[in-house]
């Protein structure tokens, strides 16, 4: 029983612990080797990492070195490594907080720069800059949790919302410089023919500059769906997470009470046995003193009644000392075995439950025989004595009345 609910307890633990360990492992090489392609391919296009330099060393640079720390520190969890083994399950679960959240912070800090347009030339960080943060938001509730999946969600809106705002809902898109974009706007104001004729192509061939407040909406929806999405869905798997921990330390308890019971049944069964021993070594006793009044003539005989009959009673009374202790121990360790085989076949002797007790206890007929002195054909006949009383018929009659009780 206890081996069973240990191994229910290591199998509850392993998927949980080891699927988001795993999931930080993934997420670790992924931001790695395309943070590096990324650079890679921006040098070989533009000449240059990063548009500033600045953004190499600070942002850059540091996310790839945490993520590659909370890499090799979750690989060496995972293999097993000496330095962990011994090490208290709660101080590793402090450690992977600090490893998921350093990883993710970094991501999320290069997120947030790329959102705002720092070191952008161009104004286009809503097109596409959003799209990291958007995603973030479902590796975050996974990594760290709802609650910094809430924190991440209000920084991408906000600064969605700072950047829409700032530039302006009717701000167009397109490859004019600021005093050509006047110069249009004002010549369409004025209803100039080749303005007009232009908005007409542009019209006809759907080349209309995109507005913010398009791009806004669009990523609003997709943040706000995919937070809303992340954070119930999670707590589906969260709540069953967090059920992990309470039903281990009720196996744990259980295991606990258990060992405690089964220790304290062997310590009765223990005392019963003595208790039976006692009992049987007390009535050899008698047997044996009345063996040797038998043996004096009458005379004799009568001048040591007194004396004999105090012996007998003394004697009569340990062994129903004893047979009370056999019988009280016995019923802790069996439920109350003797109360219920009265209650449902009065028509048993003591003896007779004294020997069921026995058996019940999983003794041998040679082990019962040497206990009350007597041969183990006696403790056959017996047997055959009570299943004939009780008007049993089924070969495995004994095991049925002793678990039926």
């Amino acid at each position: 029983m206890e081996g069973l609910l240990e191994e229910s307890k290591r199998r509850l633990l392993l998927p949980t612990m080891g699927a988001r360990r795993k999931l930080v492992i993934v997420m670790n090489i992924v931001y790695v080797i395309s943070t590096i392609f990324f650079l890679t391919s921006e040098r070989i296009a533009e000449g240059k990492f990063v548009p500033q330099v600045y953004l190499l060393y600070y942002i850059y640079v540091p996310a790839i070195i945490l993520n590659i720390g909370s890499l090799l520190y979750n690989l060496s969890v995972l293999g097993k490594a000496e330095l962990w083994q011994n090490m208290p399950e709660i101080k590793i679960m402090f450690y992977d907080k600090i490893a998921a959240w350093t990883s993710m912070a970094a991501i999320m800090i290069m997120s947030t720069a790329n959102m705002l347009g720092i070191g952008n030339p161009s104004q286009d960080a809503i097109f596409t800059d959003f799209a990291l943060g958007h995603a973030l938001i479902l590796v975050v509730v996974l990594v760290v949790g709802r609650k910094g999946a809430t924190i991440w969600f209000v920084i991408v809106l906000g600064i969605l919302l700072y950047r829409s705002f700032d530039l302006g809902f009717d701000y167009q898109y397109h490859y004019m410089t600021s005093s050509e974009v006047v110069k249009y706007e004002n010549a369409l104001k004025n209803n100039e023919k080749w303005a007009i004729e232009r908005q007409d192509v542009l019209n006809q061939s759907g080349l209309n500059p995109p507005k913010v407040s398009r791009y806004m909406n669009i990523w609003l929806i997709f943040i706000v769906v995919s937070y809303l999405t992340a954070y119930f869905f999670s707590g589906i798997t969260l709540d069953l997470i967090k059920e992990v921990r309470p039903v281990i330390n009720n196996i744990e308890e259980v295991v606990e009470e258990g060992s405690k019971l089964k220790n304290e049944l062997e310590q009765r069964r223990n005392e019963a046995i003595k208790a039976a021993h006692r009992i049987s070594r007390t009535e050899e006793t008698l047997k044996k003193i009345e063996e040797e009044l038998h043996k004096l003539s009458f005379e004799q005989r009568s001048a040591f009644q007194p004396i004999t009959r105090v012996i007998k009673e003394e004697l009569q009374k340990e062994i129903n000392r004893d047979y009370r202790v056999f019988e009280l121990s016995f019923d802790l360790t069996q439920n109350g075995h003797f109360e219920k085989l009265q209650k449902k076949y009065p028509q048993l002797t003591p003896n007779e439950m004294k020997l069921l007790g026995y058996f019940k206890l999983n003794m041998s007929n040679k082990d019962i025989a040497d206990l009350m002195g007597i041969k183990s054909d006696s403790i056959r006949q017996s047997r055959s004595r009570i299943k004939k009383k009780l008007g049993l018929t089924s070969e495995n009659w004994m095991e049925e009345l002793l678990n039926g009780i």
